[in-house]
């Protein structure tokens, strides 16, 4: 399903995708750094590291080039360092 909303994300790792995905574009709207990571599907663990955007970046990411380290990657999960705040999403 596509997804094209702004989704409310804490401290914990949260899926932006809506179902498996090759592209995703997201901003951050949240007022601390947000970490992004690629799944195979599975959540990622507490502890997982990811890539940092600061408040305003975003980026339009294509999975296969995101996630090299990743087999089958094809899921998007994210998490603020600190707090919680809002990711705008879009995604087919």
């Amino acid at each position: 399903m596509a997804r094209h909303q702004v989704v409310t994300v804490g401290s914990e790792w949260t899926e932006l995708t809506a179902n498996d995905v090759s592209e995703i574009v997201f901003q951050n709207r949240g007022i601390t750094s947000l970490l992004i990571t690629v799944t195979d599907g599975a959540a990622p663990n507490p502890s997982d590291d990811g890539f940092a955007f600061l408040p305003g970046q975003g980026h339009n990411m294509l999975l296969a080039e995101f996630s090299l380290g990743v087999t089958g990657g094809s899921r998007v999960w994210a998490r603020f360092l600190s707090g919680s705040g809002l990711v705008m999403v879009s995604h087919a």
